[in-house]
C-alpha cells in the first residue's frame, strides 16, 4: 500500500476522529446523516483519500452533474463508501484476500469492519432509498451479484492452496433494477447504478445512468417501489384453463384485431413452453415437456396426453395464423424457426421490439432486459432466472414463470416503442425494416441446395492441402519441441502446436524469442491475422512460417465452417440472418436455431489470397 495514503489507525466502524480522538461512525462520509437517500460508492481513490470524503475528483464532479441532470440534490444525500480506505493501486480486489466467504467473495481484515460501519450508518436513521454505485456496493448490499477470478491475482486459502482472488460482477445487468437491500434486514429500496468512474471511461453509459436515477428515485421517495398489482401468470395452466383462455382469444380475434405478445422457450431442439400475453398484467405459459421421474432424471416426456396436446396445438396454430392477430415478439424470427419445425406454421409478427428499437436508436443494446429497464414501470432484472434451462437441476415452474415474465415485458416495451416509432416519424423506416426481416425469414426457412458430391470432393482436396501444410510446419518446428499434442474437447482429435493457442505462443515467444503483439482492445497477447502481418514486418526471416500458418488457418476455417457445416434432414443448408445486427444496418449471419448451417454471409468465393 502507498504508505503516504494509509488507512486510519482503526479502519472499521470505530474509526477515530484525529482531531477529537472520539470514535466516529460517520468517518469518510458527506451530507446529512439522516438523509432519506444514501449513496454508496466502493472505495477511496487518490482524491478521496486526500480529502477523506467520498465522490470527489473527476468522477465525483461528474457524478454531481449526473445527479443534477436527474433532478437530485447531492447536498441532500448521505454519501458514503463500502470502505473509507484507499486500496493499493486503486484496485479494490486487493482487499479481498480473506478466508471466510461472504456472498461469493472473501473480504479481508480491512473490509469486514468497514462493512459493519456501512450497515450501522444505514440503520442509524430511517431511509427511503439506497443507491449502490458499482459492483462492490451492489455486493455489499444484496445477494444478486456473481463473481469472477481476477487475472494474475492469488491468495492462500484456508486449505493451504493458492487460489485466485474473486471480484463481483453483475452491475451491468442489475443497473436500474428496483430491488431491496438484503443485509440489514430492513429491506430498504435499493437502486443499483453504474459507477461514475466507469462512466468516465465509457461515456455512452452516462445517459442510461441519468435515466435510471430520473425514473426510479421519485418512485422510491413516493413509496411506490413495488407493484401493488403484479401481473397474473397462468404458468402452468390446467388443461381446462388453457383451452378456455385459447378459446377466448380465438373468439376475440374473430371479432377484430387482437394484440398478443408471444415467446417460446426451447431446449435441445424442442419447444419446452410457449407463452402469450394480452397485456402487461396477464400471461399464460403453456408447457409442452416435463422431466421424467428420479430414475431417469435426464429424459423428457410430454406434459399433456396426446389428445390434450393435439387440442392445444390446434388452437394455438389457428390463433397464431389468424389474419386479425397483431402478434409481437422479441427477435421472433428465432421462435418461428421452432414453430415451423414442430408445428408446421410460420406466424407473422406484425411488431418486433428488438427490430423496432434498432430502427429508433441503432447501435444501442437491444436485449429485452435492457428495453425493460427503459420502458417497464417496475423493472427488475430477471434474465438470470432461467435463461438456459438446466435439465439436471432446472425447475419447470421457474422456467414457466421466466417465460411469462418475458411475455408481459415484451408487451409493455412494445407499447412504448410503437409510440416512439410514431413520435420519431419513423413509420417508413420501420416498414422497410419489417420487409427486410420478412425477407430474412423466408431465406432462413427456404435454405439453399447443396451439391453434396462437389462438397465431398472439395472436402477431400482441402484435407489433402491441410495435411501438406501441416507437414511443412512440422518440418520447421517438430511437435516434440513444443511438447505433447493437446486434445480437442469436441472431437477428441490431437491438437498440434500450430492449432494450440498455448503452444503457439510458447513457440513464438519462448522458443523463437519473438515479441508477440497485443490486442488493441484487451491488451492481451494475440496471434490473429493482424498480429501475423505485424510479425511479418518485424521478423522477415520467419515469413515462410507465417505464410504457412495463415494458409493452414484459412483451409481449416473453410473446412470446419462451410464444407463440414451440418445440413438439415432434407439436405439443404439453413442459417440465421439478422438485419438488425449492426448500427450500420449491415446484415449478420450465423448457424440456425438448431446449430446447423453456417455463416453464409462470409462464404469465400475462392479467389482470396
Amino acid at each position: 500500500m502507498d504508505q503516504s495514503l494509509s488507512p486510519p489507525p482503526n479502519p472499521g466502524s470505530t474509526s477515530k476522529d484525529s482531531s477529537s480522538g472520539a470514535f466516529d461512525l460517520w468517518y469518510g462520509t458527506s451530507g446529512p446523516h439522516d438523509a432519506a437517500i444514501v449513496i454508496v460508492g466502493e472505495a477511496w481513490g487518490y482524491e478521496e483519500a486526500l480529502s477523506k470524503a467520498p465522490f470527489v475528483g473527476a468522477s465525483g464532479s461528474e457524478f454531481t452533474r449526473i445527479l443534477k441532470d436527474a433532478n437530485i440534490d447531492r447536498a441532500q444525500c448521505l454519501m458514503t463508501n463500502v470502505c473509507a480506505i484507499r486500496p493499493p493501486d486503486n484496485e479494490f480486489w486487493r482487499f479481498f484476500n480473506g478466508q471466510a466467504e461472504v456472498r461469493g467473495l472473501y473480504p479481508g481484515d480491512h473490509v469486514l469492519p468497514e462493512l459493519q460501519r456501512l450497515y450501522n450508518q444505514i440503520m442509524a436513521h430511517p431511509r427511503q432509498l439506497i443507491i449502490a454505485t458499482g459492483n462492490y456496493a451492489l455486493w455489499a448490499l444484496s445477494n444478486v451479484t456473481g463473481s469472477f477470478s481476477v487475472p494474475q491475482s492469488n491468495t492462500v486459502s484456508s486449505s493451504g492452496r493458492t487460489v485466485p482472488i474473486r471480484a463481483p460482477n453483475g452491475i451491468m445487468s442489475w443497473r436500474g433494477s428496483m430491488i431491496h437491500e438484503e443485509v440489514t434486514g430492513a429491506r430498504i429500496p435499493l437502486l443499483p447504478i453504474i459507477h461514475p468512474a466507469a462512466i468516465i471511461r465509457q461515456w455512452d453509459l452516462r445517459y442510461i445512468t441519468v435515466h435510471d436515477l430520473r425514473a426510479r428515485v421519485p418512485m422510491a421517495l413516493a413509496g411506490n417501489w413495488t407493484n401493488a398489482s403484479p401481473p397474473v401468470f397462468l404458468a402452468p395452466p390446467t388443461f381446462v384453463q388453457c383451452i378456455s383462455r385459447l378459446d377466448d382469444w380465438l373468439r376475440r380475434v374473430e371479432i377484430g384485431p387482437l394484440r398478443l405478445a408471444a415467446d417460446a422457450e426451447t431446449y435441445r431442439g424442442l419447444i419446452t413452453c410457449f407463452g402469450l400475453a394480452d397485456s402487461p398484467n396477464f400471461a399464460m405459459t403453456i408447457p409442452f415437456v416435463r422431466k421424467t421421474g428420479a430414475e431417469t432424471p435426464y429424459l423428457l416426456d410430454s406434459y399433456w396426453s396426446p389428445d390434450e396436446e393435439a387440442q392445444i396445438v390446434s388452437r394455438l396454430c389457428r390463433l397464431l395464423m389468424h389474419p386479425n392477430l397483431d402478434l409481437e415478439g422479441q427477435n421472433f424470427i428465432y421462435d418461428v424457426q421452432y414453430t415451423h419445425h414442430e408445428w408446421g406454421i410460420i406466424p407473422y409478427a406484425n411488431f418486433d421490439t428488438m427490430y423496432a428499437w434498432h430502427v429508433c436508436l441503432p447501435g444501442t443494446p437491444k436485449a429485452l432486459d435492457y428495453l425493460s429497464s427503459l420502458f417497464c414501470r417496475y423493472h427488475r432484472y430477471w434474465k438470470d432466472d432461467h435463461k438456459e434451462w438446466d435439465l439436471s437441476t432446472g425447475d419447470l415452474a421457474t422456467l414457466l414463470r421466466y417465460n411469462a415474465e418475458d411475455c408481459v415485458r415484451t408487451f409493455e416495451c412494445g407499447t412504448a416503442i410503437r409510440t416512439l416509432i410514431t413520435q420519431f416519424g419513423l413509420t417508413d423506416q420501420w416498414d422497410w425494416m419489417r420487409r427486410k426481416r420478412d425477407l430474412a425469414l423466408r431465406m432462413m426457412i427456404r435454405g439453399v441446395a447443396v451439391d453434396e458430391k462437389l462438397r465431398d470432393r472439395l472436402g477431400y482436396e482441402l484435407m489433402e492441402t491441410y495435411n501438406k501444410l501441416a507437414l511443412d510446419l512440422l518440418r520447421i518446428i517438430p511437435q516434440a519441441w513444443a511438447g505433447e499434442p493437446g486434445k480437442s474437447a469436441k472431437t477428441k482429435e490431437p491438437v498440434l502446436w500450430f492449432s494450440s493457442t498455448k503452444q503457439l505462443k510458447w513457440v513464438f515467444g519462448e522458443m523463437l524469442g519473438l515479441k508477440i503483439p497485443t490486442h488493441r482492445k484487451t491488451g492481451s497477447e494475440t496471434l490473429g491475422k493482424e498480429a501475423l502481418n505485424e510479425l511479418r514486418e518485424k521478423y522477415p526471416v520467419w515469413i515462410p512460417m507465417f505464410d504457412l500458418l495463415g494458409d493452414i488457418r484459412s483451409v481449416g476455417v473453410y473446412l470446419s465452417h462451410f464444407i463440414r457445416a451440418p445440413l438439415d434432414p432434407d439436405r439443404r443448408m439453413r442459417c440465421s440472418f439478422n438485419p438488425a445486427g449492426t448500427e450500420t444496418f449491415r446484415w449478420s449471419s450465423s448457424k440456425n436455431a438448431f446449430g446447423r448451417g453456417a455463416n453464409l454471409q462470409n462464404l469465400p468465393v475462392g479467389d482470396e489470397d
